[in-house]
């Protein structure tokens, strides 16, 4: 893929067009806890991934090491508090980060039994 600087292409601007964004409203509520899921997983998947990719690994450890002492104590304290909505989203966090870490693919996709 080529930027539009190289291969000598205009970027137009327009200041006065406005939009509103309606954040995670992009499907169906009945998909939402699959979409969220879907979120946690990639967002700390993809974190790792990008300082690993441009900083090194040990570099993305480091980064990536507040996050996955969160989801535990976050998931420690779901299973305390008997928060049966919020556990699997601090353990698709904490799945996410130790896939990374250990050079999985970016592999989490929700499935039909996930669904209905």
């Amino acid at each position: 893929m080529q930027k539009s600087r190289s291969v000598n292409k205009k970027i137009y601007v327009c200041d006065k067009i406005k939009f509103t964004h309606f954040g995670g409203q992009s499907h169906n509520p009945k998909f939402s806890l699959q979409a969220s899921l879907s979120r946690n997983w990639h967002y700390n998947w993809s974190k790792f991934y990008y300082f690993k990719k441009h900083y090194g690994y040990f570099f993305a450890l480091k980064k990536i090491m507040p996050n996955f002492f969160s989801s535990i104590k976050k998931m420690i304290t779901a299973k305390l508090k008997k928060n049966h909505d919020q556990y699997p989203l601090c353990k698709a966090e904490f799945l996410g980060i130790v896939n990374s870490i250990f050079n999985k693919p970016s592999s989490y996709r929700p499935y039909e039994t996930d669904i209905n």
